[in-house]
C-alpha cells in the first residue's frame, strides 16, 4: 500500500479528519495509539515520589539525565560512572541505591497511551473486523469520542496484510 501522507494547516487537520469520518464512516476510521516509553528522569521521579524521597533531591539527582543529554536511553549505571557528585550521593543512601535499582528497571518501558497527532486508519468497513481498538476520551479532542487502534504506528504498517490503508494528515 502506498504511504499518503497529506499536509494541512495544522488549525484545519481536524476539520479534514471529520470529513474522512463523516465520508467513509465512524466505525470505518480510527486514529492511530502510541505507546509513551519511560524516559530515564520520569522513571526517576516516579519511583522516588513512590518511595518517599523528597521532590528537591529527586529533581536534583534526576537533572544529571539532562547533563549526559541521552535521557530515553540512559541508565544510573553511566551516569555513576560519570558524575562523581551522583556516585557519592548514591552510595551514601540506600534508600536512593533502591529507587536507582528499580529505575533501571523501568527505563524504556511503556508508561501510558496515546494517539498520533497525524496518523488514521481507514477501513472497508468497521475496523473491528481487522484490528483492535479503544475509545480516547473526549479531552483528547475538541468533538466527541473517537475510536483509536490498539496498533501503535509502527504496527499499522501492516496495512497490506489485513486490508486498510494508513494515512497522515501532517
Amino acid at each position: 500500500m502506498p504511504d499518503i501522507d497529506t499536509d494541512f494547516d495544522d488549525e484545519q487537520r481536524e476539520r479534514v479528519f471529520e470529513y474522512v469520518r463523516n465520508h467513509y464512516g465512524h466505525e470505518n476510521v480510527a486514529k492511530i495509539g502510541t505507546f509513551m516509553n519511560m524516559s530515564a528522569k520520569a522513571a526517576f521521579k516516579d519511583v522516588a515520589r513512590v518511595m518517599g524521597i523528597p521532590f528537591d533531591v529527586s529533581n536534583r539527582i534526576s537533572s544529571y539525565f539532562t547533563i549526559l543529554n541521552d535521557d530515553r536511553t540512559v541508565n544510573f549505571r553511566k551516569c555513576r560512572e560519570e558524575i562523581d557528585e551522583l556516585r557519592s550521593m548514591l552510595e551514601s543512601d540506600e534508600k536512593l541505591q533502591e529507587v536507582v535499582d528499580i529505575t533501571d528497571d523501568l527505563i524504556g518501558t511503556y508508561r501510558q497511551t496515546g494517539v498520533h497527532a497525524c496518523g488514521i486508519i481507514i477501513g472497508p468497513d468497521d475496523l473491528t473486523n481487522y484490528l483492535p481498538q479503544q475509545l480516547a476520551p473526549n479531552t483528547t479532542y475538541s468533538t466527541n469520542e473517537r475510536n483509536v487502534t490498539q496498533y501503535d504506528y509502527n504496527a499499522a504498517k501492516i496495512e497490506d496484510t489485513i486490508g486498510v490503508i494508513k494515512m497522515d494528515f501532517l
